[in-house]
């Protein structure tokens, strides 16, 4: 309901077209990002890591904006074809109106990618990050949802329709505020809509949160479009907790990323 409201809404429907508008672009001159045809591997869906990587030189910033006036920015680079480290940082009611609230400590977060994807196995990528999302829990450090911590994930791509993709992993978060130490599971899928777009969907099952799946929840769904804007960069936009296991429930966010070669 939270994702269908959002788009019967004025402001959601001037998205669209301009969304249908941004499809019309010629790809010519473009780096792409998704799509059937990309130049760069996408790193994550919504929230959840994928098993792409930054190539060597090349460098990303990501910024996701969503409720409570969030804003989270991520710095990262390439340090081989397969090592990438990086930052974050970001904080509460930074956009809109009420007291500003940055988070207690920058995000830090590395992956290296163990084997590339081959005809017969899926790429692997192991990884740290110590980013949560949505806001902090009151009277702890700790964020609403858990950093992902130490991390594997499995990527494979297909091609059906154009191009899918499918991820499937498992974390151990180092949040234990609410008691809930054990390891969780995660997955999802991403789809071409074209050479220019990609609809992505993701499950984080929660198992290490007060709010996930088994205990006073369902675990986490996002789904979420992104489209190419050229130059490496796309422009995404996501509908957050569609299960609204969290108390405060579901909300809607903006993406931009931007992989770029500083050479």
């Amino acid at each position: 309901m939270i994702l269908w409201d959002s788009l019967r809404s004025p402001h959601a429907s001037r998205l669209l077209l301009l969304f249908a508008l941004l499809l019309q672009l010629p790809s010519v001159q473009a780096q792409l990002v998704v799509g059937s045809a990309p130049d760069v591997e996408l790193r994550y869906l919504v929230d959840l890591p994928t098993a792409g990587t930054l190539r060597r030189g090349e460098a990303a910033l990501d910024l996701q904006a969503g409720g409570r006036g969030t804003l989270l920015v991520k710095g990262s680079i390439g340090v081989s074809n397969r090592f990438s480290l990086g930052l974050s940082y970001g904080g509460t009611s930074l956009l809109g109106t009420g007291k500003p609230g940055l988070y207690p400590l920058p995000g830090v977060f590395a992956t290296f990618r163990i084997f590339d994807e081959s005809k017969t196995a899926p790429a692997l990528l192991i990884g740290f990050d110590s980013q949560g999302r949505r806001g902090i829990v009151e009277g702890s450090r700790n964020y609403e949802i858990k950093s992902p911590g130490f991390y594997a994930v499995l990527s494979r791509n297909y091609a059906f329709y154009g191009t899918m993709s499918t991820h499937v992993g498992v974390n151990y978060s180092f949040e234990h505020y609410d008691g809930r130490e054990q390891p969780n599971f995660f997955g999802g899928v991403e789809k071409s809509i074209g050479e220019f777009a990609s609809c992505v969907v993701e499950y984080n099952a929660g198992l290490n949160n007060a709010w996930g799946a088994g205990n006073n929840g369902k675990g986490f769904l996002n789904v979420g479009l992104w489209i190419n804007l050229g130059a490496g960069m796309a422009i995404g936009a996501s509908a957050r907790d569609l299960l609204e296991s969290s108390p405060e429930g579901g909300e809607r966010i903006i993406q931009l990323q931007y992989v770029f070669d500083p050479e």
